[in-house]
């Protein structure tokens, strides 16, 4: 959002101001990384963990595990090469990488992650995703569970 201010030699008006709004769009010939869990999509830089996106791991009985699997698509006109996934906290584990690391357009893969409630309370953790998708790279979200 902006404002455009233009100057003139009108005695009535000499400003002339507008609002303007604009949205980028990424260039769909370049390679775009996508991840949901189970249907519903996950946005980049997520923090607000959700249990309809698989973000949220729900209350565990300590030393138990709970265990989420996730997609990753290249939405994007060019191939997407994936990195090391990986998380922030003790309590998440990333069971399987992906088992392919080179996506065309419109090809998936999953990867595997696993929470272990090691005490009481809330544990927050961060995954990222490397990539060299141009603008989310590295894609990350927050997840969090609950030991009981």
């Amino acid at each position: 959002r902006a404002n455009i201010a233009i100057f003139t030699n009108d005695p009535d008006r000499n400003r002339f101001t507008m609002k303007v709004a604009g949205r980028g769009v990424p260039d769909p010939a370049l390679p775009d990384i996508a991840v949901t869990a189970g249907s519903r999509d996950i946005s980049d830089n997520d923090r607000k963990a959700r249990a309809s996106t698989g973000q949220r791991y729900g209350t565990v009985d300590i030393g138990q595990r709970v265990f989420i699997t996730y997609t990753i698509t290249n939405a994007g006109g060019s191939t997407l090469l994936l990195g090391d996934i990986v998380v922030d906290y003790p309590a998440w584990r990333i069971v399987q990488q992906p088992f392919d690391t080179t996506l065309n357009p419109g090809q998936s893969t999953t990867f595997l992650v696993e929470f272990t409630a090691m005490g009481p309370g809330k544990a927050k953790g961060m995954i990222y995703i490397d990539s060299t998708d141009p603008d989310e790279s590295p894609f990350n979200f927050r997840v969090i569970g609950t030991g009981i």
